[in-house]
């Protein structure tokens, strides 16, 4: 495979899943499912962090090993890297010609580790706890909500990057496509999973806090920033991805594919471009609605 701009990999490359040992009561977590895939002048990681508790934070850092040259991948975005929650669909996008001028050898390797943030970690006993105190209720909602909600925006960050790096490739890819078509299910049941949690956080705000300012904060963090979000800006993705299997079909005539292609291109690339600017601005709203309730 090659990448312009003198980016050019001849390689067989080999995804190490590196297993964090962590102490007996914790040894279920670890990185699964380790895999790469190219886009452009980036590496695009995805990997699963499994067994994890909805309360912990791990430290994730990724290295690429070229013979005897290990580098550290420093310009990324994504929700694997940094501080990262347990899940699946962690996604690391690695802007390669940032870090160094050309990347070209026959057995490259990427390495992911994650380390568990210690002052995130409960025991079993203290996650099962019911909460007492009123700040000890407080907490318990503040956890359940930013874990749900996070959950959520990294589904959403998911699609996102699906539609951008497999979005074109999935006309002649069914294993593109189906990787699309995986991914806007989790959306939806993550956002399925937020939905039916939205109006017992806003009772249990009002109950807990009885602060007016800050329930009128909850209802537009949870109607204008995700609910607007989910349909504005997510829902049309299920339409491109209809037209994409369209193409995909091979039933149509070669001009009414390519005719269509072109549409899909040109739709994808100002979708995918509103959908991040979106991202980033109710990530925004998110932080300062956490903010406000951990006051």
């Amino acid at each position: 495979m090659s990448f312009s701009h003198s980016l050019c990999i001849y390689l067989k490359v080999g995804c190490w899943l590196l297993f964090y040992t962590l102490p007996v009561s914790l040894c279920a977590q670890k990185i699964d499912n380790l895999r790469h895939d190219p886009f452009g002048n980036d590496i695009v990681l995805a990997y699963d962090l499994t067994g994890t508790l909805p309360s912990q934070q791990f430290l994730v850092k990724a290295t690429c090993q070229n013979g005897a040259q290990i580098i550290d991948l420093q310009t990324t975005e994504g929700n694997g890297i940094g501080r990262v929650r347990g899940g699946s669909g962690r996604q690391i996008v690695w802007h390669v010609l940032r870090d160094m001028p050309e990347l070209v050898g026959d057995n490259v390797t990427f390495t992911v580790t994650a380390v568990l943030l210690q002052e995130q970690r409960d025991s079993p006993a203290l996650v099962s706890a019911i909460p007492i105190s009123l700040s000890d209720r407080k907490a318990s909602l503040f956890n359940e909500l930013t874990a749900l909600t996070d959950t959520y925006l990294e589904q959403v960050y998911n699609e996102y990057t699906a539609f951008k790096t497999f979005g074109e490739r999935a006309f002649e890819s069914r294993s593109d496509l189906q990787r699309i078509d995986q991914q806007v299910t989790r959306t939806n049941e993550a956002y399925e999973k937020l939905l039916q949690n939205k109006e017992p956080f806003k009772q249990r705000i009002r109950s807990l806090w009885g602060n007016e300012k800050l329930n009128a904060d909850a209802d537009l963090f949870f109607s204008r920033s995700l609910d607007q979000m989910h349909r504005s800006f997510l829902l049309p993705f299920n339409d491109t991805l209809k037209r994409i299997n369209d193409v995909a079909s091979g039933k149509l005539k070669t001009r009414e594919r390519n005719e269509l292609i072109a549409r899909i291109k040109i739709e994808l690339d100002i979708r995918t471009s509103q959908l991040r600017e979106e991202i980033d601005s109710v990530k925004g709203d998110a932080k300062g609605f956490y903010a406000n309730l951990y006051q």
